[in-house]
């Protein structure tokens, strides 16, 4: 008999014993979540071998996708306002709570959110943010799919939001940062068949107007305007345009002449396509227990010894590395403590540069904004032409003025384009003009 089966249990001990082990894994839960907390802000999984807290759930800790997302999410949370692994291990927050109220928490409100959201059930906690944080209201069959999920007031996802990536399913590695994850974006693929997929997708404006005009491009190769060949053709020109630019892919590769040189960073391109080909477009970073790094994205040439310490870009030398382990490895080189400090200024320097470039768009745009009503100001076209003057006669009195006079009031453009234009065509203005005394 399986130790599952509990048919020779009686009622009272099934439902006595159901009663313990839901108060027990909610004393786990909270115990998981406290430790994935610490390994989350430590970055342990780094050095295990994954980019992302969330793969190593998955690879590693074997969780769904699902579960290691509401898991990190309630996690990060929970280590900002440390109350909640008590709720949760009392049974007064349920995860799905936790990931609902995560969004609108803030040490003002949490813990007055945090009490109203006791003993509630998923819809009644939905209902509680939308009395305490509407929104504007959606038509039954018209939807408005915002930019990026609702989040405080500073528009930034909380600390403990986390939303699915496509590109975090198996044996992929998009990184999750320790404090921010980025939106969800809004497509889906599903397998439906055999080396069948089904893609579900919202475009804007734009990408649609770009779909329809690559039909009509390719309107003699594809007649019937299939959308899924003409995306397998763009996919191709747009990967080989990729490839080129990331690993210099070529079909005919020239032999190189150039000799690698310690101390340079700049990495050859024979260097960087065999490079790609031997690791196979994957993050070589392998864990002392060989857990080799499945990451794919945000891939970089990496010199095995570091440029400083005099490291080549050689085929043998250079290596593939995801950001993550690329900041690793810096810092095992270099000491945590150096490699912050060359973040944080890069960093102020990032910001000096934006500031600056605003500052200077910022002026640029004053100086049009006077030179514009500085024109206006001195522009006599519109005078002539108030006073019969055709507008080619006009224009070229105005540009006998902006030759002559540049900045001089309106009144002396005014005089001086009369006399550009001839007294026999307006002989009353041109003699008050020249004459103020008379005119007054």
């Amino acid at each position: 008999m399986s130790r599952y089966s509990l048919s020779h249990v009686g009622d009272r001990d099934l439902l006595r014993n159901l009663a313990s082990l839901v108060t027990q894994d909610r004393n786990t839960t909270a115990d998981l979540l406290a430790q994935i907390a610490e390994v989350d802000a430590r970055r342990l999984y780094v050095p295990a071998g994954f980019p992302s807290m969330f793969l190593y759930c998955v690879h590693e800790l074997r969780l769904s996708e699902d579960g290691a997302y509401k898991r990190i999410q309630a996690a990060r949370i929970a280590r900002e306002f440390p109350v909640i692994f008590d709720a949760v291990a009392e049974g007064r927050l349920h995860l799905s709570a936790v990931c609902l109220l995560a969004p609108y928490l803030t040490p003002e409100n949490a813990d007055a959110l945090l009490r109203a959201g006791t003993h509630k059930t998923k819809p009644e906690i939905e209902e509680l943010l939308a009395e305490r944080f509407p929104r504007s209201e959606v038509l039954a069959l018209v939807q408005a799919i915002p930019a990026s999920s609702p989040a405080r007031a500073h528009e930034q996802l909380a600390p403990g939001q986390v939303e699915r990536h496509e590109s975090e399913r198996v044996g992929s590695a998009e990184q999750l940062a320790p404090e921010q994850v980025g939106p969800a974006p809004r497509s889906k693929v599903t397998p439906v068949a055999p080396e069948r997929f089904l893609l579900q997708l919202t475009v804007g404006r734009s990408t649609h107007d770009k779909l329809q005009y690559a039909q009509t491009l390719l309107s003699h190769q594809v007649p019937s305007g299939d959308v899924a060949q003409v995306l397998d053709r763009a996919l191709d020109e747009l990967i080989f345009r990729l490839e080129k630019r990331k690993f210099a892919a070529t079909a005919k590769p020239r032999p190189s002449q150039a000799r690698s040189t310690a101390g340079k960073r700049h990495i050859p391109a024979h260097v960087r396509r065999a490079v790609w080909e031997r690791e196979g477009g994957q993050c070589t970073f392998t864990s002392p227990t060989g857990q080799r790094c499945p990451a794919r994205t945000l891939l970089q040439f990496d010199h095995v010894d570091p440029v400083p310490l005099g490291g080549e870009a050689t085929v043998e030398r250079v290596r593939l590395l995801c950001a993550a382990h690329n900041h690793y490895a810096a810092e095992c080189a270099f000491g945590p403590e150096f490699m912050n400090n060359k973040r944080e200024e890069a960093r102020r320097a990032r910001a000096e540069a934006r500031a600056a470039a605003a500052r200077k768009a910022s002026e640029a745009r004053a100086q049009a904004a006077a030179a514009a009503e500085k024109a206006k100001e001195l522009d006599v076209v519109p005078a002539l032409r108030n006073l019969g003057c055709r507008a080619d006669m006009a224009r070229r009195a105005a540009a006998h003025c902006d030759a002559m006079l540049p900045d001089s009031p309106l009144e002396e453009r005014l005089r001086a384009a009369l006399r550009f234009l001839g007294r026999a065509r307006f002989p009353g203005l041109c003699r008050a003009s020249s004459d103020p005394g008379r005119a007054s």
